[in-house]
């Protein structure tokens, strides 16, 4: 999964734990559960800085939670995310994801060979309700297209290595008429994208003049409200915002696009869940409250987010101080690197980590996959959000249709892949499948609006 980074570079392995040197920093990749859980949880305060990532600021990411250095300024955008994304609030957007659910269900049933563009669409479109309370169009939107284009190159800013100007920041002020510096034309096609994404929808709601409920619109008003407001607390509600959008537009679609694969390529998993489905619902689609008697489906949900984690690198930090584990001796500054694609394939969770099997749930002792959403204290801050909406949207689609791979002229399967396009935000390689409806009642729970 680290091929990218592995490439062309001096490593060295010292027990559980790889070093390598990039342009004369220093790299260290943590990839076993008990080494990530010992540096980035027991000593969570010494590894909870990020390390400098300048091409992601340079690109106008600097907003992003997931970027901000560790201290108070990080610690005022955490407590105003948590607000409105912890496990309790989190439930409570349910309604919003089950009428989007329909309506992604009859988007699939109307043009299935759109599928993909469907899960983007119907996921976005969650994630900009409640934040923004901005309805987005559907064909063609040019706000979402904007987004598509600014998350296209978020994933490039943060593999380690590749951009000089990640070592050598000052050459972000060389001329952009030399030749041969690609960040410069990375820049400018990616970096205005990215600042219209955080700026047009927020400037949108705190323009109007009785904006609808959304995180936005309710920290604005509470905001008006305090007679002494600690300093730039609207640029930490526009960047809480713009985070919260961006990672779950970006990551949850990632999931549910694997959810998809999985369940092409293992139609006998895919009958499973839907026995499950139909034995504990009946004639109706799932909520939350089936979570508890679901138990191969959540196993399923759990399985994706262990086979195929969105971010499996995530954002490196960098060590506060020297510190020592093991034999190993961690400098201060150095770039720490907590690599969940291998966490998750720890030995925990069972033999055979690259087979796709809910079944490894069951077993005592195993634990939920948290390492998908990192780790300790930079845990994503979104996770319950994003579990939910898997769980939902999933149960929902494999209710309806079955999933199958799609057939060529002749009659013959088009074969799917279950290899990833390598970035920090790994998709599957692009694949065609059907939607079928299951049955006359399929259709019908696409059309009952009674239960939203």
């Amino acid at each position: 999964m680290l091929q990218l980074l592995y490439s062309s570079l001096t490593i060295f392995v010292v027990g559980d734990i790889i070093s390598l040197n990039i342009f004369g920093i220093p790299v260290i990749i943590v990839y076993t559960d008990e080494i990530a859980k010992e540096l980035f949880e027991k000593r969570g305060a010494l590894y909870a800085e990020r390390y400098p990532a300048y091409m992601a600021w340079f690109s106008g990411w600097q907003f992003n939670i997931a970027l901000i250095q560790y201290g108070e300024w990080w610690r005022r955008h955490i407590r105003s995310f948590h607000q409105f994304f912890n496990s309790r609030v989190a439930l409570s957007y349910e309604g919003l994801k089950i009428k989007e659910c329909r309506q992604l269900l009859q988007n699939l049933l109307d043009t299935p060979d759109d599928f993909s563009e469907h899960l983007k669409f119907s996921i976005g479109r969650v994630i900009m309700d409640v934040v923004y309370a901005i309805d987005i169009k559907r064909d063609n939107d040019p706000f979402m297209n904007v987004v598509h284009t600014a998350l296209e190159g978020f994933g490039y800013t943060l593999i380690p290595g590749l951009w000089l100007v990640d070592a050598f920041p000052v050459f972000k002020y060389l001329p952009d008429w030399i030749p041969g510096i690609p960040f410069k034309q990375f820049l400018q096609k990616y970096r205005q994208a990215t600042v219209d994404t955080l700026n047009v929808p927020f400037d949108i709601v705190k323009n109007r003049a009785n904006p609808d409920y959304s995180l936005v619109s309710t920290a604005l008003e509470r905001l008006s409200r305090l007679e002494e407001p600690l300093p730039n607390e609207e640029l930490v509600i526009k960047n809480v915002a713009g985070t919260a959008y961006i990672a779950g537009a970006s990551t949850t679609y990632a999931a549910a696009l694997h959810a998809v694969t999985a369940a092409v390529l293992y139609p006998e998993i895919q009958k499973r869940i839907q026995d499950e489905l139909d034995t504990v619902l009946g004639d109706r689609l799932p909520t939350l409250t089936d979570r508890k008697d679901l138990r191969y489906f959540n196993a399923f949900c759990w399985e994706i987010l262990r086979w195929r984690p969105s971010a499996p690198i995530g954002v490196p930090r960098a060590v506060q101080e020297h510190d020592v584990y093991g034999d190993y001796f961690i400098p201060k500054g150095g770039m720490v690197i907590g690599d969940s694609w291998h966490v998750l394939r720890d030995k925990k969770y069972g033999p055979n980590p690259e087979d796709f099997n809910p079944e490894r749930f069951f077993k005592p002792g195993v634990p939920p996959p948290t390492e998908h959403f990192g780790f300790g204290r930079r845990a994503c801050p979104g996770r319950f959000f994003a579990d939910n909406t898997i769980f939902l949207f999933m149960g929902c689609i494999l209710k309806v249709f079955n999933i199958k791979p799609k057939k060529d002229e002749n009659g013959n399967e088009i074969p799917v892949s279950s290899q990833i396009i390598e970035s920090a935000l790994p998709m599957p390689e692009p694949f065609e499948c059907t939607f079928e409806l299951r049955s006359p009642l399929a259709k019908e729970l696409i059309v009952n609006r009674d239960d939203d």
